[in-house]
């Protein structure tokens, strides 16, 4: 049967299903693994005083927390942990460390050491997460129905009996630990190198753009993959006619996927602008200036002195971040065409040309159907359709409400 409908599934799926896998049950995970994960992984702990108090920390605090206090919080942290990892205070970074070397080299183990005890912290959370001793839904999905899961979860699988191969993990599976990415989608593009080679302050911004690149989700990248994985498939753009998403935080994190499935489903791309940048001469010393004076401005700056990132300096920063991003692609799609034995054409120009596959041929986009439970996310629904130009779309109050049309008459 043709594959029409897209199911994209969020977090809000395994809540509906009483699972425990929210941010703050992931909170509680860490607090009570955190110095365990530091001694498996021979990272020392932190003792600082507070209020003539002495508590150890991690440096996951030291590096994500408030310098000030060294306090964890878990509403400005937790509560959005995804997004909150592309947030580094650079400058109070900066000022807390110094600009001597021995002093650098203990920001970047510091920075470095937290993303390891958050990787692991993150991946033995989501390995313990218990699925199969669920009872089983009598729920059955329609057979035209392909599946985005955004979870980490076999929820589909196991609990609603859906086919493997209708279901793509993006962003890896609970069993397998290497395969888990999770992120922030702020800081796709590599840390500008002469940054580290000036020294002093400047390294320090390295080392704070060098962090934001390591804990980014590489949307881009995982696209291009997915966009392979559905080709094996046989499935194609032109085919969908819906998109229903389900139990999905739509939060800035995962913006990217959601502008794609937008392109690749409707008779206009959101890529165009991008497509018409020429990159056949690009040589990444170009415009060099104005990319270190985004960084700066971005990340590195004073906060109480505001300097806002012009025009040209995001552009500059777009070409690069393109440049590199169309040599990935094309050593992807070397792999892809290998394995289906097909001419390689893929060029710096023409994988940014072919990447969001809008169909000309449509009459019209693919209708949306979104899951909403609060007001909060009836508004993010609505300001992420707004952003990403959609305005064909529903919101629903419930799951159970959005999946009337994609389960089986007799599900009950």
């Amino acid at each position: 049967m043709k594959k029409d409908t897209l199911v994209i599934i969020g977090n809000g799926f395994d809540l509906w299903q009483n699972l425990k896998t929210s941010y703050k049950d992931f909170y509680n995970y860490y607090m009570q693994h955190r110095f365990e994960i530091c001694k498996k992984l021979k990272i020392k702990e932190v003792t600082v005083r507070k209020e003539n108090k002495i508590k150890k920390i991690t440096p996951v605090e030291l590096i994500y927390g408030d310098i000030a206090d060294q306090d964890l919080d878990y509403f400005d942290f937790w509560n959005t942990f995804e997004d909150s990892l592309g947030y580094l205070d650079a400058y109070n970074l900066n000022m807390f460390y110094g600009k001597e070397p021995d002093d650098l080299n203990d920001f970047l183990i510091s920075g470095r050491n937290a993303q390891k005890i958050l990787k692991t912290a993150f991946c033995n959370w989501v390995h313990s997460l218990n699925i199969k001793d669920k009872p089983k839904s009598n729920i059955k999905f329609k057979d035209n129905c392909v599946f985005i899961n955004f979870n980490y979860t076999s929820t589909l699988q196991d609990l609603f009996g859906v086919n493997k191969d209708n279901v793509i993990h993006i962003h890896g599976e609970a069993k397998d630990k290497r395969s888990i990415i999770f992120g922030h989608s702020s800081h796709p593009h590599e840390p500008e190198d002469i940054l580290g080679q000036l020294g002093g302050r400047f390294y320090g911004l390295y080392i704070v753009e060098g962090l934001l690149f390591e804990t980014d989700k590489q949307a881009r990248t995982n696209l291009t993959e997915l966009c392979i994985e559905l080709s094996l498939n046989g499935i194609k753009a032109e085919d969908i006619r819906d998109i229903y998403v389900l139990g999905h935080s739509l939060g800035k994190s995962d913006y990217e996927y959601f502008r794609f499935f937008k392109s690749a489903t409707s008779v206009k791309s959101e890529y165009e602008k991008e497509a018409k940048i020429n990159l056949k001469r690009y040589n990444p010393q170009q415009e060099l200036q104005l990319r270190v004076s985004y960084a700066i401005k971005k990340y590195g700056g004073d906060p109480t002195i505001l300097e806002f990132v012009t025009k040209k300096e995001r552009l500059a920063v777009l070409k690069k971040f393109l440049f590199e991003q169309s040599k990935i692609d094309e050593y992807l799609m070397k792999d892809f065409t290998s394995i289906l034995k097909i001419p390689n054409k893929t060029g710096v120009q023409s994988s940014a040309k072919k990447f969001p596959f809008a169909n000309k041929k449509r009459k019209q986009d693919a209708k949306w159907h979104i899951s909403c439970f609060t007001n909060e996310d009836v508004n993010n629904a609505k300001a992420l359709m707004n952003k990403i130009h959609c305005s064909n779309y529903e919101l629903y109050k419930s799951i159970d409400d959005t999946i009337q049309n994609i389960i089986e008459p007799d599900a009950v």
